[in-house]
């Protein structure tokens, strides 16, 4: 998936939803790690702020890859597992 249609993903998922949601990342575990390159996984909880409180809408997990350059660790690849979306 390139830039353009990931962008296009991430708007359409926004412009749809109607309420405010965050992902909480917890247990976030270094898989792996050396000087020039790390991955890292976390779970998620997928919480909106609808109708005043938070509530758990979706659960899953994430993978990380990330590249040190430039004297900056970076994101170059992200994994993005639901177990349960609404």
């Amino acid at each position: 998936m390139g830039h353009t249609a990931i962008l296009d993903l991430v708007r359409d998922a926004t412009e749809a939803q109607t309420d405010q949601r965050r992902h909480n990342l917890i247990n976030m575990v270094f898989r792996r790690a050396d000087a020039g390159t790390a991955v890292v996984w976390a779970y998620l909880m997928l919480t909106p702020n609808a109708g005043g409180s938070a509530t758990v809408i979706a659960t899953g997990f994430y993978t990380f890859t990330l590249q040190h350059a430039e004297g900056e660790w970076r994101i170059t690849k992200v994994f993005v597992g639901l177990d349960n979306a609404t």
